[in-house]
């Protein structure tokens, strides 16, 4: 789940527990609209991700619109 339309703050809470404390987690797919760019809840995600030394990867999406 996203934390954009629809989504829940309680998510946003468990997500990242499971995203920073959980050995098993090898890697996160960060999703960035590529018509819109990173905005600033994406940076503190990537931010987080980096801090927490959880490996992380960017995947463009709506890329067939730009």
């Amino acid at each position: 789940p996203g934390y954009g339309y629809g989504s829940r703050g309680e998510w946003g809470k468990e997500l990242t527990k499971v995203l920073t404390k959980r050995s098993q987690v090898r890697r996160a797919l960060v999703l960035l609209d590529a018509e819109r760019g990173p905005n600033e809840r994406d940076l503190q995600v990537i931010d987080m991700l980096a801090e927490a030394g959880t490996a992380w990867q960017v995947v463009l999406t709506k890329a067939d619109r730009v």
